[in-house]
């Protein structure tokens, strides 16, 4: 059978399984499983702890939170929800929830919160589209250090949502009905996460960790205008001490270009400008994964998009300079064109077969070939590059399967 019954716990021995539960789920030491008897005090004085329970009695999943009160509102805090890993995927956590909120409800009350790991897709999506929860507030490091197994050696950010509980697209969704279009009346900011955070966290905590601190940053679109956004947040939650920093291949030129802009920045963070030799020169770089074993990937950041799948640039000369056409690796060439992108690298190890000294004179050759508007700091035309039909075709579905996806 693959259903679940879910009740109320509040006898000793189905609490004593919560704590074991919390010890399968999150890898919990000793010291900061919720014991047996915090929950049931907290469950004797207004909190709610339920499970699930199969058709054998084990215990499958449980939720826990209590009565709070916030800015003078009383509210529920659902504290902790976790399933155990063979019945994921089967609607436990939506079943959990949704008891969840009928006890709130009963409490009467309409006001739910709790948190969640902004870098965890799959619990954004629960939280936001299955549930219609809407993500209103950022803590940085909320928790402090965490011991536990999912979280050890990274900061323990947290997105905490407001639900509902009385609104029309929670109604919606709790009874399986397609849910009223979202009226948050806010602006919307892409920000790229790990498809797979968990994964990263366990085999590398430093990437994980490196992840958590990248994401706390603004690091596309108009800095200017995002910094002033950021600062009226702040101003309107009384955090007038806290600082902005700006940052993004800035030099002297950007950063008076956005102070002009009326940019709110404290501080500006200048790596490549400051560090190196602009007129020697040096040439920036970006690591972006454009395919894997699964398929094409694609990247919707705010001026940093790409080009999914793997490529191959085909170039043809003409009498007023060379025209491009970027193509998926294994198309055809284009009548008269010639590929320009070798492979050097394999398995980790160089396979090219050119030395240093060729590769310059191929460069200075290849440079040489381009017509002298090409070659102009000033000069206005770009470069003309076409992308073939099917490469044009496959970014297109990407595009508006990723929007699909956003929307409720």
């Amino acid at each position: 059978m693959d259903d679940v019954v879910i009740r109320p716990l509040t006898a000793l021995a189905d609490l004593r399984a919560v704590e074991t539960l919390q010890r399968e789920v999150w890898g919990m030491p000793d010291l900061d499983v919720v014991p047996t008897h915090h929950l049931l005090a907290a469950g004797s004085a207004g909190g709610v702890v339920l499970g699930a329970v199969d058709d054998a009695g084990t215990l499958v999943g449980f939720c826990y939170g209590f009565v709070g009160l916030r800015d003078g509102r009383t509210l529920f805090y659902s504290h902790m929800a976790g399933v155990a890993e063979h019945w994921r995927g089967r609607e436990v956590g939506f079943k959990l929830k949704r008891a969840q909120r009928e006890a709130a409800l009963a409490r009467g009350l309409d006001w739910m919160v709790w948190t969640y790991d902004p870098l965890l897709a799959a619990n954004a999506r629960f939280n936001l589209h299955k549930l219609g929860a809407r993500a209103s507030r950022y803590y940085v490091h909320y928790y402090g250090e965490m011991p536990d197994e999912l979280n050890r050696g990274v900061d323990s950010d947290r997105l905490e949502v407001d639900w509902s509980l009385r609104s029309q697209r929670v109604d919606a969704l709790m009874c399986g009905e397609m849910p009223p279009p979202r009226d948050d009346g806010v602006d919307a900011l892409r920000l790229d996460i790990p498809a797979d955070f968990d994964a990263i966290r366990r085999a590398e905590p430093s990437r994980a960790q490196a992840w958590r601190l990248r994401t706390r940053r603004i690091d596309s679109g108009d800095l200017a205008a995002l910094s002033r956004e950021v600062r009226a947040i702040f101003r309107e939650a009384g955090l007038v001490d806290v600082q902005i920093l700006l940052s993004g291949d800035l030099d002297e030129y950007r950063i008076e270009e956005a102070l002009g802009a009326g940019a709110e920045a404290d501080a500006f963070g200048v790596g490549t400008a400051l560090g190196t030799s602009e007129d020697a020169p040096t040439m920036g770089g970006v690591y972006k994964i454009v395919e894997d074993r699964q398929g094409p990937k694609i990247k919707l950041s705010t001026g940093k998009a790409t080009l999914p799948g793997r490529k191959q640039v085909w170039r043809r000369p003409t009498e007023l300079g060379p025209r491009d056409v970027i193509a998926l690796a294994d198309e055809t060439a284009p009548p008269g064109h010639a590929p320009l992108l070798v492979k050097v690298m394999e398995h980790g190890r160089s396979i090219a077969a050119e030395s240093l000294e060729q590769m310059r004179a191929r460069c200075r050759a290849a440079l040489g070939a381009l017509p002298a508007s090409f070659t102009d700091l000033h000069a206005v035309p770009p470069s003309p590059v076409a992308l073939s039909g099917r490469l044009e075709a496959l970014r297109s579905a990407m595009f508006q399967k990723n929007e699909t996806r956003r929307r409720p």
